[in-house]
């Protein structure tokens, strides 16, 4: 099942309300709430609580929050103030990054580390019946698919799952390889289209993007989000524009 959503660090200027509305009018389903700007550790459970409120009116799914914690870079007292606020908007999957370093630049102390420290994770999210999810980005542990695999099949734990998104670093192809080989582990999709120097219309990534989505084996039991990061210049026309075309692309795939 594969669904549509929004990242709400893409309009980081925008408010919980605005962002709410963009959704709501884009005919998208889902928000991912980020922990940096919209629902901070310091918003209080009470105004959470009115985000949700707000979300279910319109009908529209928070089922993951997308943090700012990093392997071996936060506290464990960040993390469990992500999992209160993921509480508060029922979301059951909790977004995380895999360190700061490229695997080559991984010592086997670094790994153990990183190892140990989500395993931890996982278990302390089991407890509240939620998901630990590593985001695939460059400088992280998920950088290298190789790596990746290697790192989810000894942190062994089944609550542990990764989003797929395209690195800018890597060849289509490597992508596709990637996209192949980690889809045991993909639980959602981050969905833009840019490269190192500029974001463009995802328009222009169309046939890119639909090899990707026809790749995709979204869970049968488990919805699968699509989520829009960022847009060309933050621009709230161009995000309407892209959410039709992210649209198109979910119904063709849905389609085969």
């Amino acid at each position: 099942m594969l669904k549509t959503g929004l990242c709400s660090v893409t309009f980081r200027n925008l408010s919980p309300e605005e962002v709410i509305h963009l959704v709501a009018t884009s005919g998208l389903e889902a928000i991912e709430w980020g922990t940096d700007v919209h629902l901070t550790l310091q918003k209080s459970a009470t105004y959470i609580q009115s985000i949700k409120e707000k979300c279910r009116y319109y009908g529209i799914e928070t089922p993951s929050l997308g943090t700012y914690y990093r392997l071996n870079d936060s506290s464990l007292d960040y993390f469990k103030s992500c999992i209160q606020i993921a509480d508060r908007i029922d979301a059951h999957q909790i977004r995380i990054w895999g360190g700061n370093k490229s695997p080559r630049n991984i010592t086997p102390s670094d790994w153990k580390r990183y190892v140990q420290e989500t395993q931890m994770l996982c278990d302390l999210a089991q407890e509240h019946n939620k998901s630990v999810h590593l985001e695939l980005h460059e400088k992280t542990v998920t950088e290298d698919k190789i790596t990746a695999i290697q790192f989810f099949e000894e942190v062994s734990r089944s609550n542990l799952y990764c989003y797929w998104q395209p690195l800018w670093i890597k060849s289509q192809a490597a992508n596709v390889s990637a996209l192949k080989q980690l889809s045991g582990y993909i639980s959602n999709i981050h969905v833009f289209q840019w490269d190192k120097y500029q974001r463009y219309p995802l328009e222009q990534g169309y046939s890119t993007w639909l090899n990707y989505f026809h790749i995709l084996e979204p869970s049968t039991n488990t919805p699968t989000y699509a989520y829009l990061e960022f847009v060309n210049r933050d621009d709230v026309n161009q995000f309407y524009e892209d959410a039709e075309v992210l649209k198109k692309l979910v119904y063709a795939k849905i389609k085969t």
